[in-house]
């Protein structure tokens, strides 16, 4: 059995206890590059798992903001008015449809991930009522309500904190 520490003798006199190192040399690069490799692997996991249930569904709700803003002014001379043939009218009715539906996948990522709300500010309740009220304006299309269509559209507009 070798003995872990060796008594030496310094140039002063006094004399001091070492540790040898009784450690393979080959073992120790071994053990070295396997917990490098074993760290780099489990911050990789830990920055993926960030990334798919944190940054991914912002940038989602973030992409559904703008995208509901775009289609609220390109559409907004086809609320309330009844002088558009049919297929135009159910063409933007689907789109504000598709929008809404959407915005209801995201508020599910939402509600699967509480701290989310907290970054944006925008908690999967708004989300939900937002994609109601493009509902609502998306059955409008094509009646003068003039009153229901600005209502429905200011509160995508609060909700969503976007402006048209």
């Amino acid at each position: 059995m070798k003995i872990p520490y060796e008594f030496s003798k310094r140039n002063s006199g006094e004399i001091s206890l070492i540790k040898r190192n009784l450690m393979n040399p080959y073992l120790q690069i071994f053990l070295t590059a396997s917990l490098t490799l074993l760290g780099g692997s489990i911050l990789f996991l830990i920055t993926k798992m960030i990334e798919h249930y944190y940054l991914k569904p912002l940038a989602d709700l973030d992409e559904l903001r703008v995208n509901v803003s775009e289609s609220m002014v390109f559409n907004a001379n086809r609320f309330g008015t009844n002088a558009w043939d049919k297929e135009n009218v159910s063409k933007v009715s689907d789109e504000l449809r598709t929008l809404a539906s959407k915005l209801r996948a995201v508020q599910f990522k939402f509600e699967r991930v509480k701290l989310l709300s907290v970054f944006l500010k925008i908690s999967s309740s708004d989300i939900g009522d937002a994609s109601a009220n493009l509902i609502g304006l998306s059955n409008s299309i094509g009646k003068p309500d003039f009153d229901f269509i600005n209502d429905k559209k200011e509160k995508v507009e609060t909700l969503l904190k976007i402006k048209v």
